[in-house]
């Protein structure tokens, strides 16, 4: 692999982390909390 493949893979990690923990996504039918992080494969 590349140095820029390898950077561009590390700040997409970087920027789904950030996105992980400052956007909680509410579910009023069970009271919980899901995030974007968890509809990614």
């Amino acid at each position: 692999m590349s140095v820029r493949r390898i950077s561009l893979i590390a700040v997409t990690i970087a920027i789904v982390a950030v996105i992980v923990a400052i956007v909680p996504i509410p579910i009023p039918a069970t009271g919980g909390f899901t995030h974007p992080g968890s509809g990614l494969r």
